[in-house]
Formats: C-alpha cells, structure tokens, sequence
C-alpha cells in the first residue's frame, strides 16, 4: 500500500473530491468520466463518497429511464463510472488485496442497486418486450450472452457488475454490426433488470443477505494476491467463528498460507448480517416475511474468542 505523505486532513479531501466530482457531473451533464485521486481517503471514506455521488445521480436520472435512450445511456455512464472508479481505488489500495476489495464490493453493491432502479423504471414504462429483430441485432446480442459465465446461484457484488459489463459489451459488438439498434438496446436493460433483480432477490431478508455474505467469501479469496510474491494460491487453513475484542461483530476468521511463497496472511471477514441476527436473538429483521430458507453454514470451524 501506498504511504499518505501529505498532511491534508482527511475529511478535508474527501469533502474537496465530493465538489469536484459533483462538479463535473453538473458541467459535463454527465456524459464524461473524472478520473478519481483518493489521496488520504480511507476505504471507508471512498465508499462514502462514490456511494452518495451514485445514489446522486440515479435519484437524478430515475425520472428520465421510462425512456429506452436516457436509461441506457445511464447504464452505461454507471458501468464507465465504476471503471473509474476502480482505476483511481487501485493506485492506493489494490484492488487484489483485502482492502481495496473489499471497498470495490461495497461500491459495486451501490452500483446493482441502482442498475435495478434504472432498469426497473425503464420495463414499467416500456411494458413487454415489442422491438422486432429484424436485422439480427438481437440475435447477434443473445449469442453474445450466452457466452457469459453468468453471476451463480447467490450473485454477489463483483460477479454482478462483471456480468452487465459482459453485457455491455456484447451491446457494443451488436451495435457495431450496424444493424437495427432497438432491439438490442432492450434486451441489453432487460438483461440488466433480471440480473440485478436476481442480485435483489437474494438479499430480501437478513437471513438471506447473511448467505450472500458468505457466499461472496470465496469471490474475495478467489481475487486476493499474495502481498509478498504475487501468487493467487491460497491454502486457506482452517475456518473460524470470533468476535472481535471491544466489539459484538462476528467474523470468519482464517490464517492463509501463501503455497508459493509460505507467507501466511491473517483474514478476519466480517459478517454483519449474522452480527446483527445475533444482537436481535432472531434471523429477521421487524417487518421481513418469513424466510424458509436454511441459514447458510457458518464454516467447518468452532467458534473462539477474541483476541
């Protein structure tokens, strides 16, 4: 990680970057992306930041999205965003290791959420699929997709962002066949409206967000490097149930040995969902149907105490 040299207060940059960017998006109409400097931000403090500045501008553009052309250009202005995002996240804290994932997932779950409002808004509007394909542009869209590994059967924030930017693409080699566009360009907000719905429906309970939780444990062990050699070769070890000292948050904890090099790597993953089933005495929050679901496992592990 990067040393912050500087002695700029941190709330002063995170304020100034805020302007900024808020800035930008008014000047440009939000048709260009700012590359980001987070330079003494924290993690916590990218995230607040980028999080507010998207809800922002889907609170903005959510009126316009009844119509095909304004919600795809904000499906697409959202998928760009992120990327510059990601671009500006990694020069301080690498998107390859625990912090810097763990803040991407964050923003990339502000990002489903607001791709399922703008494609939400657009199907009410538009009612039932009724462009024909008539130039192939369509066809030439599904078969792009179908090469999509997809989001599995919990999506969790990275495997959902990665998958509309699959479909983002497979949008662009539609487009550029120079065939009719319309039809394209609907199944392409369809698409993002059943992923992201699936991503939804997946997180309509506490219990259910706690299987997502634990689900997306082995997407952050699946992209973490090594720190010292660079391998993505974990022997994760065994796994265990703690709280943290001075707090009542439970998290899976696991010391990782890296097969190449033997550094070994120690990894707390908050679990907040189970925290907060654990503060209430119960797996629902006030007001949340019935879920009969089985809670996920919470590992092969035995729970320890802080340390």
């Amino acid at each position: 990680m990067l040393q912050r040299s500087s002695p700029v207060h941190p709330r002063i940059a995170l304020a100034s970057l805020f302007v900024v960017l808020a800035v930008v998006m008014v000047a440009t109409g939000v048709s260009a992306q700012a590359f980001r400097d987070y330079k003494d931000l924290k993690p916590s403090d990218i995230v607040q930041v980028e999080t507010d500045l998207l809800g922002a501008y889907v609170r903005t553009i959510l009126p316009q999205c009844g119509d095909r052309a304004a919600a795809l250009e904000a499906v697409l202005y959202m998928v760009s965003e992120r990327d510059m995002i990601a671009l500006g996240m990694d020069r301080y804290f690498p998107l390859d290791q625990i912090e810097g994932i763990t803040a991407s997932d964050a923003v990339d779950d502000s990002l489903a959420r607001g791709f399922f409002a703008i494609s939400r808004a657009y199907a009410a509007a538009a009612g039932p699929a009724s462009y024909a394909d008539t130039t192939g542009a369509l066809n030439l869209f599904h078969r792009r997709i179908e090469e999509s590994p997809g989001v599995g059967g919990i999506p969790v924030p990275f495997s959902t962002f990665a998958a509309i930017r699959f479909g983002r693409d497979a949008l662009a080699a539609a487009r550029a066949s120079g065939r009719n566009e319309a039809a394209a360009d609907d199944a392409f907000l369809r698409y993002v409206g059943e992923i992201t719905r699936r991503y939804m429906d997946a997180r309509t309970t506490l219990r259910k967000r706690h299987q997502a939780e634990v689900r997306n444990e082995d997407w952050v062990l699946a992209r973490l490097r090594c720190a010292e050699c660079g391998a993505q070769d974990w022997d994760a070890g065994a796994l265990f149930m703690k709280i943290k000292k001075g707090t009542s948050n439970y998290h899976h904890t696991r010391d990782l040995t890296c097969r190449k090099c033997g550094s070994v790597l120690t990894w707390d993953y908050l679990l907040p969902s189970y925290t907060i089933m654990n503060q209430l005495g119960t797996a629902r929050l006030p007001g949340e149907p019935p879920d009969s679901t089985a809670p996920a496992d919470s590992g092969p592990g035995t729970e320890r105490q802080a340390e």
